[in-house]
């Protein structure tokens, strides 16, 4: 597919594209990288770190209800932690505007984690079919959202807690300023 030794190449329905090196990310990440550069600002972490945790929660969900490989769902949950915990977060090109549903992001994220997951596993993990079972991105942006306001506040508070007794849910209580 290419000569370009600093690429790679992947394969979608659309055909083949090449990929820069060393990217986790797949054909559906690299098509809206290169189709929606608008602001050149990418979504903030705790957006990607909330989807990956989704990411794990489905994972040992689906492999609970026997739809996926236990196998898989190991692969699946680790390699979604260690996005969570920020380790790959190079891998999330893509600029804050794209298409309205944030299915561009949710595929970038399915496309790193199921990448790391093949490369535990020996295996493929499909990004839609394992990572993304019985997901979409209208249901898994919109928790995304709820659950990174989340993150950012119980991070915000956590930095301020010094020696205080409160909790970070006490200290955030409505009235509690």
């Amino acid at each position: 597919m290419t000569s370009d030794p600093t690429a790679h190449g992947a394969h979608d329905s659309f055909g083949d594209i090449e990929l820069p090196l060393g990217a986790l990310w797949g054909a559906q990440t690299e098509r809206a990288r290169r189709n929606f550069q608008v602001s050149g600002t990418r979504l903030p972490t705790e957006f990607i770190c909330a989807l990956a945790l989704i990411k794990a929660a489905a994972a040992k969900a689906n492999a609970r209800l026997d739809l996926l490989p236990h196998a898989s769902a190991d692969a699946i949950v680790t390699a979604a932690l260690a996005v969570a915990r920020g380790e790959h977060a190079d891998q999330f090109p893509l600029d804050v505007f794209q298409t309205g549903s944030g299915t561009s992001t949710h595929m970038n994220v399915n496309e790193v984690i199921a990448t790391l997951a093949s490369r535990t596993l020996g295996v493929t993990v499909h990004a839609n079919d394992h990572v993304n079972m019985c997901q979409s991105s209208n249901d898994c942006i919109r928790v995304r959202f709820t659950s990174a306001r989340y993150w950012r506040c119980a991070a915000r508070c956590c930095r301020r807690w010094t020696r205080s007794s409160m909790s970070c849910a006490t200290r955030n209580a409505p009235g509690r300023g």
